[in-house]
C-alpha cells in the first residue's frame, strides 16, 4: 500500500454576493465533498474568509484543522488545511510580502491588496522522522513588480528557514503568473545555490500549457496556468493532476484545484501526470 501524501493548492473564491448564482453558500457542499473524496495530506487554501473557514472544517472529519491569518482583521487568509491523521504539526507562521513582512498587514506599495505567505513545519504520523516544511500563498493580482517583490520574500524566508535546518519543501499558491513569467526568477537563484537533491521542482513541468490550466472564470473550461505547486526534488513528486471535476452543478470555484503525491521516497524526481 503506498504511503504517499497527497497535496493540494486550492483558490476557494471568496465569498462575495458579487458572484451571483456562483456564489459561496452555493458551492460550499460540493467543496466539502470534494474535499472528502480526495482526503489531502495537507491543502494551501486561498480567499478564505472567516466564515469560509468554518464551513470549510464543518464539512471534514474532525481530525482535519486550519492554520494560519488573515491578512488583515477580518479579511482573506492563505492557511494551510492539514489532517492530523496524516501529519502532525510542529511550528509555522505568517509573513507579509513587504519590505516589513514580520508586520501584520504590511504590503508592497504597487500591490492591489495586502498580501501574505503561511508556512508550517510538519512530521508524517506514519514516519515521525521525516520532517517537512510546506509554502502556501497568492501572489498579487495587478502588479508584476508586486509579484516578483512579493516571491523575493518567500524565497528570502524559505532561505532563512533552510540555512537554519535544511528540509525539503513544498510551496504552493495561487501565483497570478504564468509558469515561464518572470515572477519565478528569485526560485532559480535560489535552486543555484542548493544541492541538486534539495532543489525546488515546478511539478507539471513539461506539462503542455493547456494541460496545466487552472483558472477559468467559473466557465469551466480554464485558460490559465497560474495555480502552482514546486517541491523539493528529494521528495519524490508523482501524480499530478488537475482536477475539473464539479462535485454538483456548479464549478467547485473560478479556480480548478491542482494537486500532486509525494512518496518521500527520496528519488529522483519524475512528475508523472494523470
Amino acid at each position: 500500500m503506498s504511503d504517499a501524501l497527497r497535496v493540494l493548492t486550492f483558490n476557494l473564491r471568496l465569498d462575495t454576493t458579487d458572484d451571483g448564482p456562483y456564489a459561496w453558500p452555493y458551492r460550499r457542499d460540493s467543496v466539502g465533498r470534494f474535499l472528502n473524496m480526495f482526503r489531502p495530506g495537507i491543502a494551501g487554501l486561498q480567499e478564505v474568509l472567516p466564515s469560509m473557514w468554518h464551513d470549510v472544517l464543518a464539512r471534514l472529519p474532525e481530525t482535519y484543522r486550519l492554520f494560519g491569518e488573515p491578512r488583515l482583521p477580518g479579511d482573506e487568509a492563505v492557511p494551510l488545511l492539514y489532517d492530523t491523521a496524516q501529519v502532525t504539526f510542529l511550528e509555522g507562521g505568517s509573513f507579509w510580502l513587504s519590505k516589513t513582512p514580520e508586520i501584520s498587514g504590511s504590503n508592497d506599495p504597487d500591490a492591489g491588496c495586502v498580501r501574505m505567505s503561511t508556512w508550517g513545519k510538519f512530521a508524517r504520523v506514519s514516519n515521525p522522522a521525516t520532517v517537512f516544511r510546506v509554502y502556501n500563498t497568492h501572489l498579487d493580482h495587478l502588479s508584476e513588480a508586486a509579484r516578483v517583490r512579493g516571491f523575493e520574500v518567500i524565497v528570502k524566508m524559505m532561505r532563512q528557514h533552510h540555512n537554519r535546518q535544511a528540509l525539503p519543501i513544498v510551496l504552493m499558491g495561487d501565483f497570478n503568473a504564468l509558469p515561464d513569467a518572470v515572477v519565478f526568477q528569485p526560485l532559480l537563484r535560489f535552486n543555484e545555490s542548493l544541492d541538486a537533491m534539495w532543489r525546488l521542482m515546478d511539478v507539471q513541468a513539461g506539462t503542455p500549457a493547456k494541460s496545466r490550466a487552472t483558472f477559468h472564470r467559473f466557465k469551466g473550461l480554464a485558460t490559465a496556468a497560474i495555480d502552482h505547486i514546486f517541491v523539493s526534488r528529494i521528495l519524490g513528486a508523482h501524480t499530478v493532476q488537475v482536477h475539473t471535476t464539479s462535485q454538483g452543478a456548479l464549478p467547485l470555484s473560478d479556480h480548478h484545484p491542482l494537486s500532486v503525491e509525494i512518496d518521500f521516497s527520496f528519488a529522483p524526481f519524475e512528475a508523472k501526470t494523470s
